[in-house]
């Protein structure tokens, strides 16, 4: 666990189920120093799932 995030980031980051997406955000938040909120936001907008499609194009 990074110190950088509160207990608040944890409790929203466990309920993604797939370890390697629940691991992409918890390095988005403390790369771009996001509250809980954003990163909230992020899991919602599925930046991840973005993210996957946009690479899979080849």
């Amino acid at each position: 666990m990074s110190g950088q995030l509160t207990w608040s980031h944890y409790a929203e980051l466990l309920i993604i189920e797939n370890d390697l997406e629940r691991a992409f955000y918890e390095k988005q938040a403390i790369n771009e120093k996001q509250s809980v909120r954003e990163m909230k936001r992020t899991i919602d907008t599925a930046l991840y799932q973005r993210l996957a499609i946009s690479k899979d194009k080849e």
